[in-house]
C-alpha cells in the first residue's frame, strides 16, 4: 500500500504530479534505479534513462521512484521534455521555487539556476518524454545531483550513465493487476492477452470496470463486441485495435454520462503536447463549437466534464493543467474523419491565438508564455491534417511577435521564418500579411544583431506596403522607422535620420500630434539625432515623447524615454539629471518586467556608468558585474549588447585601478564589435577610447597613443570633425601627447574638445529642464 497519494514526498521543493494509487509491479526496475543513484560514482551528475515504447509505463515508473525515494532529496522537479519550450518552462518554474531573481521568460535564467544547483547536491530532475540526447544536451544540469529521463529513444550513450529498458508487463503482473478488480472468475489471463499486457491498456480497462461496476468477464465481452467497430479504423502504428478499442469504449461511456466530454478530449488532443493549462479552454468558450461550449460554459460544468474524462482515465486532472497521454491523443484523432480533423485543428489554432495577448508588449499578459509549447505542436498537427497554411501562419506570426517581445529571439526567428514561408507559398499570397511578417522579422534580426538580414526583410516589407497602401499609410511609417533603426546601427546616420523624420511626419498626419505612435517615432528620431551628435535637437525630440508618454502609453515605453533622456544628459555632462532619469527608468522596468529582463539590465548598465562619473565607482562596478553576468546568460557570447556592458565595466575597473581586468574586458568588447560591426564602426572606437588610458597606466604609452589615434580616425571618418564622441578621445589623447613632448598638438586637441562641449550644450534650454517626478 502507498501513503496518501495526494501528499507529496518530503523535499521542500517538489512539483511531482499526483501519485498513481493503482501503481503496481516494477519492483526490479525500481531496485536497479535506487542502486544506481545510491552507489558511489564519478563526480558530476548521475543519470539514468528509462526507455521503451509508448504505453509501457515509463512515466508512471519515474513518478513512483520520485515518491518512494523523494525523502533523500532537497529538490525533486518534474519537467515536460517533449519540446524545447516545455523544458525551458519547467526549468524556469524551478528557478522561481529556488528564488533565483525573477525574469519573465524561461530560457534567460537557466545559468543562474545551475549555479544554485551546484550548491545543492541533493536534487533529482526528471525529464519526461525526451526525444533524445540532442534535445537535452544544452539543458543538462551540472553538479552532483541526479537526473532521470523517460524516452522512447534507447540511445543515451553520453548523457546517461545507464539506460534501462521498460518492457510490457509480464503475464503474471498483468493478471495480478486485473485480479485486484475481480478475482476468481478465470478471465484475467485471457483479458491480459487481449490487451497485449500493455500497462496503459490494462489501466484503461481497469478504469472502465470500476466506473461501470463490471466483472472482468462482462468487460471482456463488451471489448470483443466493440473491437469489431474499430478494427477498420485508422489506428496508431504499433498498437493495433487493442488500444483503440479500450479507449473508444471509455470515450463513449464518458460522453454518455457527461455530454460534451468527448468534444473536450478531442480539443485537448489537437492542442499539441499532452499538458494543457487547465484554464485554457474554459476562458475562451466563444471560439469553441456549440456543444463543447455548453458543456464547459460555467466553472461547475467544466469541472464535471473534466471529472467524467478523469473517471475513465482518459486524462489526469492536475490543479493547473490537464494531462492527456500521447497515445490517447493519437487514438482520438485517428477516430475522426478527415473533415472533422481539419475542423478541430482549426478550432485549436483559434483557441491558442486568442490566448495570446493582442498587445504583445503587455507585460501583464505574459503568463501566456505557458501555451507556447502547445502552439508549436498544434501547428504541426494542423499541417499534417490538411489545414490551410493561412491560419497556421497567422498563429506562428502572432506567437513569434510575442516571443520577440519576451526576448526569446531564436524561437521567435524560427516561428516567423516558418510563418513567412507559409504565407509566401499560398496559391494566392496575401501580400500585406507577407509584409507584416517581414516587418516582424526585422525586429528579431535586429535583436539578433543580423543587420544584413534585417535590412533585406525591412526593405521588402516597405516596398510591399508603399505599393499596396500608398506612401502615407500609418504602417508604412512603422516600417520606415524600423528601417531607420537598421540604418542607424549600420552607421548610415543621414539616411536613418531622413527615414525617421519622414516616419514621424506620417504618424503626425495620421494620428495627430499627441498620439502614442507619434511618441514612438519621436523617440527613434531622437536616437538618430543623438548618434549624429545633434544633442539639443535629440533632447527636444525625447522630451516631446516624454510629455506624451506621461499621459498615455505603457510603462515600458515611458521607461525607454527616461533611458534616452538620461543618456543625453550624461553626454551633456549633467550627471545629476542623467542619474535621476535612469533611476526612474530602472524603477519602472523592475516593477513591470522584473530585475533580470534584458531591458532592465540595459538601463542599469547606463546607470552604472553614470554612477562611476559621479564618483561612486565601487557601486558602479557591482552593478555592472551583475549586468555582465545576466547578459552572458541571455545573449550569445559575441552579441554586441554584451560588448556595451563590457565597455562600461572595463572603464569602471580602470577607475578602481584594476588595470589587468580592465584591459581584458575592453579587449573582449573591441573584438566583439570588430566581428559584428566591422573594424571601422564607431562602436569599435568607443571601446578604444576606454582602452587607451588603460594601456597608458599599464606602461604602454606608445600603444595607448596608437589606440587613441585609431579611435579619432574612426570617429572622424564616420561622424565628421566635430562630433561629441571625438571630445572624449581628444581629452584622453592630449596628456599622452604632452608627455611625449608634442605639446602644440596636445593643446590643439584640448581646445577642440572644449569647443565641441560648448557647441553641444548650445541651444539647450536649461531653464526648461526639470528632473523627472518621483514615481
Amino acid at each position: 500500500m502507498h501513503d496518501d497519494p495526494e501528499v507529496p514526498p518530503s523535499p521542500r521543493i517538489c512539483n511531482l504530479p499526483r501519485r498513481n494509487p493503482a501503481f503496481t509491479g516494477r519492483d526490479e526496475l525500481l531496485r536497479r534505479l535506487r542502486e544506481l543513484f545510491a552507489r558511489p560514482g564519478p563526480a558530476g551528475t548521475r543519470a539514468c534513462a528509462l526507455y521503451g515504447t509508448g504505453g509501457v509505463g515509463k512515466t508512471q515508473l519515474a513518478l513512483e521512484y520520485g515518491y518512494r525515494y523523494g525523502s533523500g532529496y532537497d529538490v525533486v522537479w518534474w519537467i515536460d521534455a517533449q519540446r524545447t519550450t516545455g523544458i525551458e518552462m519547467g526549468l524556469s518554474h524551478l528557478a522561481d521555487s529556488l528564488d533565483v531573481p525573477a525574469a519573465l521568460h524561461t530560457g534567460e535564467r537557466i545559468g543562474l539556476l545551475w549555479e544554485m544547483l551546484r550548491e545543492r547536491p541533493r536534487w533529482l530532475l526528471v525529464f519526461d518524454g525526451a526525444g533524445g540526447e540532442d534535445a537535452l544536451e544544452r539543458y543538462w544540469p551540472p553538479g552532483a545531483g541526479h537526473v532521470l529521463v523517460t524516452s522512447r529513444n534507447a540511445a543515451w550513450p553520453f548523457l546517461a550513465e545507464q539506460a534501462l529498458p521498460v518492457e510490457r508487463w509480464s503475464r503474471a503482473e498483468s493478471v495480478a493487476f486485473l485480479e485486484r478488480l475481480s478475482a476468481g472468475d478465470g478471465t484475467a489471463d485471457a483479458l491480459a492477452g487481449d490487451l497485449g499486457d500493455l500497462p496503459l491498456a490494462l489501466a484503461q480497462a481497469a478504469a472502465y470496470v470500476r466506473a461501470g461496476s463490471l466483472t472482468l468477464a462482462e468487460y471482456r465481452e463488451r471489448f470483443h463486441l466493440y473491437r469489431e467497430k474499430v478494427v477498420r479504423a485508422r489506428r496508431p502504428a504499433g498498437y493495433g485495435q487493442t488500444v483503440m478499442t479500450t479507449w473508444h469504449m471509455s470515450i463513449e461511456e464518458a460522453d454518455r454520462i457527461r455530454p460534451g466530454a468527448r468534444d473536450l478530449l478531442i480539443l485537448l488532443s489537437f492542442c499539441g503536447t499532452g499538458r494543457v493549462p487547465r484554464a485554457l479552454p474554459a476562458d475562451r468558450v466563444d471560439v469553441l463549437p456549440q456543444r463543447l461550449a455548453a458543456a464547459i460554459g460555467t466553472a461547475a460544468d467544466y469541472d464535471r466534464t473534466v471529472a467524467a474524462l478523469s473517471t475513465y482515465s482518459l486524462l489526469t486532472a492536475q490543479p493547473d493543467e490537464l494531462v492527456v497521454h500521447s497515445l490517447v491523443q493519437l487514438t482520438v484523432r485517428a477516430g475522426l474523419t478527415p473533415a472533422e480533423r481539419r475542423a478541430w485543428a482549426e478550432t485549436a489554432l483559434r483557441l491558442l491565438d486568442r490566448a495570446l495577448p493582442e498587445d504583445v508588449g503587455d507585460s501583464g499578459a505574459w503568463l501566456a508564455y505557458r501555451i507556447t509549447p502547445l502552439v508549436l505542436a498544434a501547428c504541426d498537427i494542423a499541417g499534417a491534417y490538411g489545414v490551410a497554411p493561412g491560419p497556421i501562419a497567422a498563429l506562428l506570426h502572432h506567437t513569434g511577435r510575442y516571443l520577440n517581445a519576451r526576448s526569446d529571439y531564436e524561437t521567435a526567428r524560427r516561428l516567423l521564418e516558418r510563418a513567412l514561408t507559409l504565407r509566401e507559398t499560398l496559391a494566392e499570397p496575401d501580400e500585406l500579411a507577407v509584409a507584416d511578417t517581414l516587418a516582424a522579422l526585422t525586429g528579431v534580426y535586429l535583436n539578433l544583431a543580423d543587420l544584413t538580414a534585417a535590412e533585406r526583410v525591412c526593405r521588402r516589407a516597405l516596398d510591399i506596403r508603399e505599393r499596396r497602401c500608398g506612401p502615407s499609410d500609418a504602417k508604412v511609417a512603422d516600417i520606415m522607422c524600423d528601417l531607420g533603426r537598421v540604418l542607424r546601427e549600420r552607421n548610415r546616420l543621414e539616411e536613418a535620420r531622413q527615414r525617421s523624420d519622414r516616419a514621424l511626419q506620417i504618424a503626425e498626419d495620421a494620428f495627430g500630434p499627441d498620439h502614442p505612435r507619434v511618441a514612438d517615432h519621436a523617440t527613434y528620431l531622437g536616437i538618430v539625432l543623438w548618434r549624429g551628435g545633434r544633442l539639443s535637437e535629440a533632447l527636444d525630440a525625447h522630451h516631446r515623447a516624454l510629455r506624451i508618454r506621461e499621459r498615455v502609453g505603457g510603462p515600458h515605453r515611458l521607461a525607454s524615454t527616461c533611458k534616452h533622456i538620461g543618456l543625453l544628459y550624461r553626454d551633456l555632462r549633467r550627471f545629476d539629471l542623467a542619474e535621476e532619469f535612469l533611476e526612474r527608468g530602472v524603477r519602472i522596468l523592475r516593477s513591470t518586467l522584473g530585475p533580470d529582463h534584458l531591458d532592465t539590465i540595459e538601463v542599469e548598465i547606463h546607470l552604472g556608468d553614470v554612477r562611476r562619473l559621479l564618483g561612486f565607482t565601487e557601486e558602479a562596478v557591482e552593478l555592472l558585474v551583475r549586468a555582465r553576468r545576466q547578459r552572458e546568460l541571455k545573449l550569445a557570447p559575441g552579441h554586441p549588447d554584451l560588448a556595451l556592458c563590457l565597455v562600461k565595466l572595463g572603464t569602471a575597473l580602470r577607475d578602481l585601478g584594476r588595470l589587468e581586468e580592465a584591459e581584458e574586458v575592453l579587449l573582449r568588447a573591441r573584438d566583439i564589435y570588430v566581428r559584428t560591426r566591422g573594424e571601422d564602426h564607431p562602436y569599435v572606437a568607443e571601446s578604444l577610447v576606454q582602452l587607451g588610458p588603460v594601456q597608458r597606466l599599464l606602461g604602454d604609452g606608445r600603444g595607448a597613443v596608437e589606440t587613441l589615434r585609431r579611435a579619432v580616425r574612426i570617429f572622424e571618418d564616420n561622424y565628421g570633425p566635430y562630433h561629441p564622441s571625438l571630445a572624449e578621445a581628444w581629452e584622453c589623447l592630449a596628456p599622452l601627447l604632452a608627455e611625449r613632448g608634442e605639446r602644440d598638438e596636445a593643446a590643439r586637441w584640448v581646445e577642440n574638445a572644449m569647443s565641441v562641449h560648448r557647441s553641444t550644450v548650445r541651444g539647450v534650454d536649461w531653464e526648461a529642464v526639470s528632473p523627472p517626478p518621483a514615481r
